[in-house]
């Protein structure tokens, strides 16, 4: 599927390849999964949530370390894996739902930062590396976690009411706009830290796709 990927690969591409991947994963849920069925929109979130604490514990041990012991370099490939893994779950959700992020957002419904964010324009014709540069600015850089904490905790009653565990006005419109939010904050997530998203989403794709084959085949 990487192969796909063009040099530098717009967004467009990696959500191709995150929806190739979804579509590889869908037998490996089958069988693995108690009910027999794939992930739904309802459990894929639920794993997004999981893979958020895993980044926060990288996160914590990367603030928590000497500067004069921190290996740069193995953290942020650690951190790539995570952020990939968030884009792969953010691609996902929306296809699992039907949502659309290309649709041109209203304008903000305040100057409030989660407003902004969620109202942000997605450039899928863009690279990563050009759309960060758009929103670096957006997200003050110590406040990058704590936003995305509240994105997420937002797009978790969403998730719930289009799943009908949860009622919940306008769900579908509310998660569109969390998820665009999440999207631009994992942006200035990746710049924060010096992570390649790019790379990240390469070296996560190969990964996922060849243990799923060689899984599949046992």
């Amino acid at each position: 599927m990487s192969e796909r990927l063009s040099q530098p690969p717009t967004i467009r591409d990696t959500q191709q390849v995150m929806l190739d991947l979804k579509r590889l994963y869908a037998p490996y849920e089958q069988e693995y999964s108690p009910e027999g069925q794939p992930w739904n929109g309802y459990d894929r979130f639920v794993g997004f949530v999981g893979d958020t604490e895993k980044l926060n514990k990288v996160i914590r041990k990367w603030q928590t370390t000497p500067i004069h012991e921190v290996d740069t370099p193995g953290l942020q490939k650690e951190m790539g894996h995570h952020i990939a893994d968030y884009l792969f779950s953010i691609f996902a959700t929306a296809d699992d739902f039907s949502l659309d992020l290309e649709i041109p957002p209203v304008e903000p419904a305040s100057s409030d930062v989660r407003d902004i964010v969620q109202s942000t324009p997605i450039d899928f014709s863009a690279s990563f590396r050009d759309m960060t540069r758009r929103v670096q600015s957006l997200v003050p850089v110590n406040g990058v976690e704590s936003l995305f904490g509240e994105l997420l905790g937002a797009a978790a009653k969403d998730t719930m009411g289009l799943a009908g565990k949860r009622v919940r006005s306008n769900p579908a419109e509310g998660l569109t706009k969390s998820l665009r939010g999440l999207f631009v904050t994992t942006l200035c997530l990746s710049d924060k830290y010096g992570v390649n998203i790019d790379q990240a989403v390469r070296d996560m794709t190969q990964e996922k796709s060849a243990h799923i084959k060689a899984t599949l085949k046992k």
